[in-house]
């Protein structure tokens, strides 16, 4: 896959920023994050399970380098079939490199000798890479040492999960950024009649901000239950 390639996957998902994520209790993280083109420390990895937010982070990290100019930022997840070990060649110099799905390539030795060469020219040109897997590198079940000691040497950092009432803040200040008012009411209705997982919350509150659009309505419970049963058949 080529660098214009990899660019164009980035901006089919530009909707992830550091301003529409809700910290929680990631206050540390957020900052590493916020200040990662000046710091020292060039190498993140964060550890969390679905719907952790942990992907959102990668995402809007490169788009946070790439509006502020400076320079071609890209995010690779490795649960997807489409990039392959060839795919980290030739970026040493970017001055950042997402990597999501560690998991996914631990135990592949093609993949594990890509990364650690990656990685490892990265280290040595000063560019910032940001690592995304499902756990610790402890519990990862590496082939190579040298990978699982390169992946223990950054800063390491949890995504910590939302409790209730911090993914009801997540609800509202994502609606707030999309400019859609979510009434108090209409927002624990969805925490406690949809998934509670944080993404598919987030993907249900972008199809009822155009559902409203188009209808011209309020976001009511009734409503709500409208369109559910219109595009899911779900009865609330």
């Amino acid at each position: 896959m080529s660098l214009q390639q990899l660019t164009l996957n980035l901006q089919a998902r530009d909707e992830a920023t550091l301003e529409n994520f809700y910290v929680g209790d990631n206050e540390e993280l957020m900052c590493a994050l916020k200040l990662l083109e000046h710091s020292r420390e060039k190498l993140l990895y964060l550890w969390g399970g679905m719907g952790s937010g942990r992907t959102h982070l990668l995402l809007a990290s490169c788009n946070k380098f790439s509006a502020q100019g400076v320079g071609t930022a890209i995010y690779i997840p490795l649960s997807d079939a489409e990039f392959t070990p060839e795919s980290l060649r030739d970026l040493a110099g970017l001055p950042l490199l997402c990597i999501d799905d560690l998991d996914q390539a631990v135990g592949n030795r093609a993949w594990e000798e890509a990364l650690f060469d990656c990685c490892n020219e990265r280290f040595n040109n000063n560019v910032a890479t940001v690592i995304g897997a499902s756990a610790t590198p402890a519990a990862l079940n590496f082939i190579m040492p040298d990978l699982q000691s390169r992946m223990n040497s950054g800063l390491i950092f949890e995504v910590k999960k939302l409790n209730d009432e911090q993914k009801l803040a997540a609800l509202r200040l994502r609606a707030q950024c999309l400019g859609l008012e979510l009434p108090d009411v209409t927002a624990r209705f969805l925490l406690g009649h949809y998934l509670r997982d944080t993404h598919a919350l987030f993907a249900l509150l972008h199809r009822l901000d155009r559902a409203s659009l188009v209808a011209q309505r309020c976001l009511t419970i009734p409503f709500v239950k409208e369109i559910l049963q219109q595009e899911d058949g779900a009865v609330l």
